[in-house]
């Protein structure tokens, strides 16, 4: 099975340009030209995750992202002219970069590569899950900064629902936004699987209508749990984590529980 897709949201200010070239060498000797018109662009966020733009649609979505005045036929002739080296393709990127630092994104990212940016879903209603997407971390885990967040989705009855994941290390925290309720997950890595060391928790409400105090409750519950496996011996893996994507929600949760059950009862 393929990787699968993951969500991130992501801020420029908390991105570094890498490295930038805007060709990818031909691999074929008879071609008169020895490279092609496609990007090879590098991304570090501040806690050390990077992110890789390989094409010419993503690069180009990424740089309107930023301003929304430039046009896939400005990005196309910019790249033409680094090529021909009448601009520099990495100071051209950086440039946008620090002048346009406080813009934000969604992308979906597969095994490190930018496959796709969302320059439209933070509007309206999505915005609520923004500011709570990005709240959360305070409430939940305080100072400590070795916490990484993303947004994934999660099928449930054939519906994919928006998800905001957090993780440490093995720990994982998912809170799935489904409609007029929350669902909280908490998930430990064993080997490529993962298991769950107590059942998920259902809050009766919209995810950015919930109260922060009893989100912050059911998260903890489930934080514990986990704090509680840390330093035991365990398997080297129950199952693989392709098998656990191909997974509704349901059936991937009761799995990963009777995991945990078979390891510990």
């Amino acid at each position: 099975m393929s990787p699968k897709n993951e969500y991130y949201f992501l801020k420029i200010k908390d991105l570094t340009l890498v490295e930038a070239v805007p060709y990818t060498r031909s691999e074929l000797g008879n071609r008169k030209r020895t490279f092609l018109k496609q990007p090879n662009i590098l991304l570090r966020d501040n806690k050390g995750f990077e992110f890789s733009i390989l094409d010419t649609s993503t690069f180009s979505r990424f740089i309107m992202v930023m301003d929304e005045e430039v046009s896939f036929l400005d990005c196309n002739n910019w790249m033409s002219m680094c090529i021909d080296g009448e601009l520099d393709f990495y100071d051209l990127i950086l440039s946008f970069m620090e002048d346009y630092n406080d813009a934000s994104f969604g992308a979906w990212v597969r095994s490190g590569i930018i496959h796709g940016i969302d320059d439209g879903a933070f509007d309206t209603k999505s915005k609520y899950l923004m500011e709570l997407f990005e709240q959360l971390p305070v409430y939940l885990f305080g100072k400590s900064n070795t916490w990484h967040s993303f947004m994934k989705m999660s099928k449930i009855k054939g519906k994919l629902y928006p998800t905001l994941a957090y993780h440490d290390g093995k720990k994982h925290i998912e809170i799935v936004c489904a409609t007029q309720r929350t669902k909280v997950v908490g998930r430990y890595e064993v080997g490529d699987g993962f298991i769950q060391p107590t059942t998920h928790s259902k809050l009766p409400y919209w995810a950015h209508l919930a109260p922060i105090e009893e989100l912050v409750i059911e998260v903890n519950k489930h934080l514990d749990k986990l704090n509680s496996i840390e330093g035991k011996e365990l398997p080297d893996q129950p199952f693989t984590k392709s098998r656990a994507n191909s997974l509704e929600f349901k059936d991937r949760n009761r799995l990963e529980y009777e995991n945990y059950l078979l390891i510990f009862q």
